[in-house]
């Protein structure tokens, strides 16, 4: 597998879909994880830093 630089989650309620890119930006994953095995899936992986970034739809005054 690439060397994955960043990754996104997109939250939901019982599945998570989560993105990897490549230091240039590129995709080199996406899967779909359920809730129950979310911390099994990064459990392998290298350590890594999370931040977690909001983004409001629909707030508009």
């Amino acid at each position: 597998m690439k060397s994955i630089a960043i990754i996104g989650i997109d939250l939901a309620k019982n599945i998570f879909q989560i993105h990897g890119t490549d230091n240039k930006g590129r995709r080199v994953l996406i899967k779909r994880v359920k809730r129950s095995n979310l911390l099994n899936f990064f459990a392998w992986r290298r350590p890594i830093h999370f931040s977690q970034a909001e983004e409001r739809i629909g707030d508009e005054a």
